[in-house]
């Protein structure tokens, strides 16, 4: 009988975080299926914590980020693309 293979859930995160930054742009439905893929099994394992989007500066060039921050008062952030995100999890 073979023995059973497992994957750590620190290296599904770490290569689904580096598919969000240099991805194609076209690929855009891939990374929302992907971040649901990763939601459900970090809070299937409960050590889900949180995500945040992408800067201009964490996304392979001449592609979309997903947050570009407004520093005036009023605060209205424009999300160009909200697949481009990067998730974190309790160790």
């Amino acid at each position: 009988m073979s023995r059973r293979k497992y994957i750590e859930i620190a290296d599904i995160v770490e290569k689904a975080n580096q598919y969000f930054q240099v991805s194609p742009q076209a690929e855009q439905a891939g990374r929302g299926m992907l971040a649901t893929f990763v939601e459900s099994i970090l809070m299937d394992a409960n050590v889900y914590n949180g995500f945040r989007y992408l800067g201009p500066t964490e996304v392979a060039d001449g592609y979309k980020c997903g947050i570009i921050f407004d520093e005036t008062e009023a605060r209205n952030h424009v999300y160009p693309d909200q697949t481009r995100v990067s998730y974190s999890f309790r160790r």
